[in-house]
């Protein structure tokens, strides 16, 4: 069976997210404490202990967000329409099909997948858990014309369901060898001699026919 991707396609309106609320509460509250005590002179007023007081409230409401999204997922803001499929002899896209001999180069970007862990870092009080849908794949093609598309992976490792079909790109020019091994994730020695291995078969099977 073969595996599917989904397209994803984000959203051109802007949308309001839990860091933009926060920060944007902040640097107004900020930015007025500064008009406060720079320009109209005003110090130790009870306008100004409230406003201490409220930006307190913020930072520590900001923690206790960052605490609660810790387990939650970034939400999609946009939608999945399509799919993408890679076969041995074209690339379909959509509706889109394109031939193999009509590309000249695959560039592939699949670090992200749903559920990795990417917003606990520091500053961050949305999410913290991805949508997979950072993933991007460019078709540069003999006219050197360019398409790109974004898509969604489920799993870390849902590229080696594709493995013989990229291995092909690869026999084919299409992907470098660098590009493969950060695709198929192979890091270690073993796993990139095994690769080289499954290369020359593949190789040697194709220029029998």
């Amino acid at each position: 069976m073969t595996h599917k991707f989904s397209i994803y396609k984000p959203s051109k309106d802007f949308v309001w997210t839990t860091n933009k609320v926060v920060y944007l509460l902040l640097l107004s509250l900020i930015g007025l404490r500064i008009l406060i005590s720079t320009f109209l002179k005003i110090e130790g007023t009870l306008f100004e202990k409230i406003l201490y007081f409220t930006i307190s409230a913020i930072f520590v409401s900001a923690v206790i967000l960052k605490i609660i999204n810790l387990g939650k997922y970034l939400p999609l803001n946009g939608e999945l329409d399509g799919y993408l499929i890679f076969k041995n002899d074209l690339v379909q896209i959509g509706d889109e099909s394109f031939e193999l001999d009509k590309i000249r180069s695959i560039k592939i970007s699949n670090e992200d997948y749903i559920g990795r862990l990417f917003g606990s870092q520091k500053g961050n009080f949305g999410p913290a858990l991805s949508n997979g849908t950072e993933n991007f794949l460019s078709l540069i093609f003999m006219d050197n014309s360019t398409k790109k598309y974004q898509f969604e992976l489920v799993r870390s490792d849902d590229f080696q369901k594709v493995r013989k079909t990229l291995i092909i790109y690869y026999i084919e020019g299409k992907m470098s060898y660098h590009e493969l091994i950060n695709v198929l994730g192979e890091k270690s020695e073993s796993d990139q001699r095994q690769l080289e291995f499954e290369i020359e078969n593949i190789s040697t099977a194709a220029n029998r026919r």
